[in-house]
């Protein structure tokens, strides 16, 4: 069983089971709280701030955030005690079975969405030679594959600016891993000339090659290299195959 298979039982089991003991009015009514409590506080903090703490010499920004404590707080709270209100009314009725049944549905709702996300962050990262193993490998991958970008189109794109995302992480990839593929082909041109095996067209030969592999395996050639006897040789041999 790949990893991400795994990973993705852990997320599903643990939504479904805290939901079902949460039910699903007190597990909506939390999310409907979380997000109305962060739409209302960004909307109306400064208000409230300047309502509340207007007549002391505060900074500005502190007034906005404890505004925005204030209402985040308040609308979760109010969503809590509906959310126990209506629970306590179902269970009357003797349909509290409804509210786990639903929790459930819920539960394995959200585990969906968020293993999408994850799906989707995957496909964003450079240099991500590893995805297609996934892609290849993992059974939740293949189960989701149709939902992924329905889920992109209607959750993530709207809220996120993909192409900036995507640019940030380029960035990040070139100041945290290029200079490590830069060293490892020096060290590698390096330990090339030091066996004083090969001509100038076999190095260079071998160089490009080595190139085209990824950053973990250009360091298991190189200590491969550094080993000698057998060891040396089969990376020769891997790096001979022309990839």
């Amino acid at each position: 069983m790949h990893w991400i298979d795994i990973l993705a039982i852990i997320i599903v089991a643990w939504f479904v089971v805290k939901d079902y003991f949460n039910g699903l009015i007190l597990s909506s009514f939390r999310l409907i709280g979380l997000v109305l409590g962060i739409i209302i506080g960004s909307n109306y903090s400064v208000s409230v701030g300047n309502a509340l703490f207007g007549r002391f010499d505060w900074n500005p920004t502190l007034t906005m955030a404890i505004g925005f404590v204030v209402l985040f707080l308040g609308v979760v709270i109010v969503a809590q005690i509906l959310a126990n209100l209506i629970r306590a009314a179902m269970n009357l009725v003797l349909l509290g079975w409804v509210d786990k049944l639903g929790g459930i549905v819920l539960g394995a709702l959200k585990s969906v969405i968020i293993l999408s996300v994850i799906f989707w962050i995957f496909d964003l990262m450079p240099n991500n030679n590893w995805v297609p193993q996934i892609k290849r490998n993992s059974k939740s991958y293949e189960l989701l594959e149709g939902v992924v970008p329905m889920v992109h189109k209607t959750l993530i794109k709207p809220f996120f600016d993909e192409g900036k995302l995507r640019q940030q992480l380029n960035n990040r990839a070139r100041e945290d891993i290029l200079p490590a593929i830069q060293g490892t082909t020096e060290e590698f041109a390096r330990q090339l000339r030091q066996l004083d095996a090969f001509d100038f067209q076999e190095q260079q030969y071998l160089l490009e090659n080595f190139k085209k592999l990824p950053l973990p395996e250009r360091k298991e050639i190189i200590l491969k290299l550094k080993q000698g006897g057998q060891e040396m040789r089969e990376a020769i041999e891997r790096l001979n195959q022309g990839l």
